[in-house]
């Protein structure tokens, strides 16, 4: 597909998923404009605009460049907030998400179509005793920005998606992560502190992040306005015990695990509720392949 001359607008351009998708949007040919508040390097093909600045401001600058697309993948939060940090994960969640949304909102006209999409996460749904609702502060935001999208989509006309990530992997993953814990247990072979492992767990690789976002991006044009939802996940789904299991198994390895040596956390999922993949989508690398993989380079 040529993209010369398309523009896309992306948050997180930074961070680990966002990176990944930047270098793949370049790829094809896209104009980036990476939306962040860290100081960003020069890169052909980048634009790079200061999210701190006001409101107006910022949408104005993003509208002038008629995206096509415009992706919030930057994101704050985890299992547990401090009540300190609450703003910065409003800030970050709700707030830069929001006006992204007014930006595709006013880059959409007869002549001109913007479609928006948004990370969520798995947290936001889960089927344990009966609740469907999120299971953390981080969760509950990306509700409500999920929320005021689907008011950019039914009142403003916009094509919206968001996309649920289950637990994201690959290579060159700064962050501290259980996959990484998992292999660094099998090289040194000493255990694993773990809990008992009954939480059903999909990892997915971050190439498929990547590949599953720009096929949405290449449906936006033909989306209709209002928010659509669904999950990116990997094709292997089971317990965390099981998964494990499944990797020595398939790869011929020993993961020293000590199951059950910790507890559970609080507001553990135990059974997550995964929405639809998009259609026509499907992830390609099974957890034992990326594993194996990160097993051998990092």
């Amino acid at each position: 597909m040529d993209n010369e001359g398309s523009t896309v607008v992306l948050s997180g351009g930074t961070g680990y998923i966002g990176g990944w998708l930047m270098q793949a949007l370049l790829h094809r040919g896209f104009q980036v404009l990476s939306v962040a508040r860290s100081p960003q390097p020069a890169r052909a093909g980048v634009v790079a605009i200061d999210s701190a600045m006001p409101a107006d401001d910022l949408v104005a600058a993003l509208v002038n460049h008629q995206p096509s697309a415009v992706i919030h993948a930057a994101g704050l939060g985890g299992a547990e907030v401090p009540l300190d940090n609450w703003r910065a994960v409003i800030e970050a969640n709700i707030t830069v998400g929001t006006l992204l949304m007014e930006t595709a909102a006013r880059s959409t006209d007869a002549s001109h179509r913007c479609g928006f999409i948004s990370y969520g996460t798995f947290w936001q749904r889960s089927s344990d005793s009966g609740t469907t609702g999120p299971n953390s502060f981080y969760a509950a935001t990306k509700n409500a920005a999920a929320d005021i999208a689907a008011y950019y989509g039914e009142q403003r006309g916009v094509a919206a998606v968001e996309l649920q990530l289950s637990d994201v992997y690959g290579p060159d993953d700064p962050r501290s992560r259980l996959v990484q814990a998992l292999v660094e247990a099998c090289r040194a072979g000493e255990d694993l502190s773990m809990s008992a492992g009954e939480q059903v767990v999909s990892f997915v690789h971050v190439d498929d992040v990547v590949a599953g976002t720009l096929h949405v991006v290449n449906g936006l044009a033909a989306a209709q306005p209002g928010l659509q939802r669904f999950s990116i996940h990997g094709p292997d789904i089971a317990t965390l015990r099981t998964t494990v299991r499944n990797l020595e198994t398939t790869l011929g390895v020993n993961i020293p695990v000590s199951w059950g040596s910790r507890p559970y956390r609080p507001n553990e999922v135990f059974e997550p509720s995964f929405l639809d993949l998009p259609s026509g989508w499907q992830p390609a690398i099974s957890f034992p392949d990326g594993f194996k993989k990160r097993l051998s380079t990092s």
